[in-house]
């Protein structure tokens, strides 16, 4: 939605229905790329393959985004291990890597990629966009429900598994047994309404329901971060986190 609002930038979605929607993803890759005109075809986490594919048949460069600490994250299932592996097979056919921290590059050269390719360039924080904003956090603060003067620790990121929200959780259960000062707490973020349904009942399980609050996607994150006492980060596998830079 941001990337759409800036001018001469279009965003075209392509529908991407799961892991194993792969020959009709790739037709409509292969439609957006040709009408787009694009130079330079950049693919990075569950695209960067099928961005190879569609490179090597319309002969333009690809260049890979490394994201990630870790080439094979710690919940990866075998279909997930066998599509690392042949990454890191065909990572010297892209024209450049790009990895976002330091450590995520050295992970991946040492898991295989060619370290000759991989330049690191940190993720770009619009400070004038995120920055304090007294107004939207007493807007948000009432849009949740927080009771007035509490703290509000909270999580933000998109509701995958990679987030590792389930131990935001077990920690505040570790909390709310060692301090009883007036504290709430909050998940932020869109995705995947399976992995919602097990959180909140992960939280029933763990007597937090009195304490625990839910928010879907936002748009206005700026308001979202001032509303925040606290941001925590539990992902294990994060390269640069934009969440804490945006929060910070």
């Amino acid at each position: 939605a941001q990337a759409s609002a800036i001018p001469g930038i279009r965003v075209v979605e392509l529908n991407k229905r799961g892991r194993y929607d792969i020959v009709g993803f790739f037709v409509r890759l292969l439609t957006a790329l040709r009408a787009s005109n694009a130079e330079i075809v950049y693919g990075y986490l569950g695209a960067a393959l099928p961005a190879l594919a569609a490179g090597w048949l319309l002969r333009q460069p690809v260049v890979w985004a490394i994201r990630n600490s870790e080439p094979v994250p710690y919940f990866a299932d075998r279909f997930q291990r066998v599509m690392a592996r042949l990454s890191a097979r065909l990572a010297r056919r892209t024209a450049g890597i790009i990895a976002n921290s330091q450590a995520g590059a050295d992970a991946y050269a040492a898991d295989g990629y060619p370290p000759d390719k991989i330049h690191v360039i940190p993720n770009g924080i619009d400070t004038e966009l995120f920055r304090p904003d007294s107004a939207g956090c007493g807007a948000m603060r009432a849009q949740w429900r927080v009771p007035a003067g509490v703290r509000l620790i909270g999580a933000v990121g998109c509701l995958d598994r990679r987030k590792n929200f389930e131990t935001f959780l077990h920690a505040v259960a570790l909390l709310r047994r060692a301090d009883d000062r007036p504290l709430h707490f909050i998940c932020v973020g869109g995705g995947s309404q399976a992995y919602r349904d097990e959180l909140m009942a992960l939280a029933r399980e763990l007597g937090l329901n009195e304490w625990m609050h839910w928010a879907d996607h936002i748009d206005d994150m700026p308001a979202a971060y001032s509303a925040l006492d606290l941001c925590v980060l539990p992902s294990l596998i994060e390269g640069f986190p934009n969440a804490i830079c945006e929060a910070m």
